[in-house]
């Protein structure tokens, strides 16, 4: 294992955005909205053998710090950077070096503090999973019959068992996962073969996405999101617990018109839950989940929401300047409001929208020094609620950290 700290005071880029920023169109009686200035404060967490690619961020819930797992592609490597508290540096380790392995990493914590890393083995084709036991990481290899396309998402639940949705690369069916990394213990099921929706396999493919809802007495039910890459759709699935029986609801398709010649949306889904609480002031616990996604077809970003509680389901084209929305990721801003990061791949830069109290969407960019922003990860920082996101660097193969202030 090693250990390099980077100083963010020597490595800050701070760029100050002070001027109040316009909202594309206008209102009925035609004034211009105007929203609170944005500062960007942007530093470069590791430049060291081409880092950054597949970047996820988490928060530390015990000290409130990011962190971040990446892939390292000179050498083939998982690496995990987290800013020490009070220090303003970014303390960086080498988590596994034994081959090609890091691959798309899912980074959470345990609630007291523990991060644990789902990743690809490129090598064996494999997941593996590290977790830091307070001296060091502990790597395992999940005991699967067969190989993995590589795609894969990540969740713990209360009792720190992971859940994960995969690909299967001989199929390209889409699987669930349940992995107890204290025991070892493994169970699985196929959630989509392709024959409820398209009757002739699967063809599952592209990013996906796992959240957990909680359901009676604390249980863990998982909704994936994912593209079809056969159809060209994208899909939703959630467990249900149907008295002491769990089990997977045939997809919905939330978004695209079941024919890959008609429509191309879905790739690079990221997705967040949020609770509702209607106009009678009926609360309902994790009853939305919140949708990124790229539409090929229009080479723009998209954003759905699904009610579960209702079924109700809402799309919105939140940039189409240009070709946008590749490696998205979305987050719930302080104001219950979803945020999204995202790439432009028109001008190379890393962009970010905001979503208005009248729904409207407004985008900014962030960084847009050199070819940034691919692999973006946003999160919610605590405090003021400011935003986090981590991202790469393509110019100068770096994995950089930006903090994106609304107040």
């Amino acid at each position: 294992m090693s250990f390099r700290s980077r100083s963010c005071e020597a490595l800050a880029q701070l760029l100050l955005i002070v001027l109040p920023l316009l909202v594309a169109g206008c209102g009925r009686s035609g004034e211009i909205e105007l929203v609170t200035g944005i500062r960007v404060q942007t530093t470069t967490i590791d430049a060291l053998a081409n880092p950054g690619f597949f970047g996820d961020l988490a928060i530390d819930p015990i000290d409130g710090q990011p962190a971040v797992a990446y892939y390292v592609r000179e050498p083939g490597d998982l690496r995990y950077a987290k800013l020490e508290p009070g220090t303003g540096q970014w303390v960086i380790e080498d988590v596994d070096t034994d081959g090609d392995v890091g691959g798309y990493p899912q980074l959470e914590f345990t609630q007291t503090g523990r991060p644990h890393i789902a990743y690809y083995d490129f090598t064996n084709g494999r997941i593996k999973y590290a977790l830091f036991n307070g001296l060091e990481w502990e790597r395992q290899s999940i005991p699967l019959a067969t190989e993995t396309e590589g795609f894969l998402s990540m969740r713990l639940d209360r009792n720190d068992i992971a859940h994960i949705s995969t690909i299967d690369v001989g199929n390209f069916n889409l699987q669930y996962l349940v992995y107890d990394p204290q025991s070892r213990a493994l169970g699985g099921l196929t959630v989509d073969d392709g024959t409820l929706t398209s009757g002739k396999g699967g063809n599952i493919n592209s990013r996906m996405s796992i959240e957990l809802r909680e359901g009676q007495g604390g249980l863990a039910l998982p909704v994936i999101a994912y593209y079809n890459a056969s159809l060209g759709v994208l899909n939703l699935t959630w467990m249900v617990d149907n008295g002491g029986a769990l089990e997977f609801v045939p997809p919905r398709t939330i978004d695209g018109r079941l024919d890959p010649n008609a429509s191309d949306v879905g790739q690079w889904v990221s997705t967040t839950l949020s609770d509702y609480v209607d106009v009678n002031g009926n609360a309902f616990t994790d009853d939305v989940v919140h949708m990124s996604y790229y539409d090929a077809s229009n080479a723009d970003l998209k954003y759905a929401s699904f009610r579960f509680s209702t079924t109700e389901t809402v799309i919105e084209r939140v940039d189409r300047d240009g070709i946008v929305g590749e490696t998205s990721s979305i987050t719930i801003d302080r104001q219950g409001r979803p945020t999204i990061s995202y790439y432009d791949s028109t001008n190379n830069d890393l962009k970010v929208a905001f979503r208005l109290p009248d729904g409207r969407w407004f985008d900014k960019r962030v960084d847009l020094k050199g070819i940034v922003g691919s692999f973006s990860s946003i999160a919610l920082l605590p405090g003021d609620g400011d935003l986090g996101i981590a991202y790469r660097d393509s110019g100068r193969e770096a994995l950089k950290f930006s903090v994106v202030s609304t107040n």
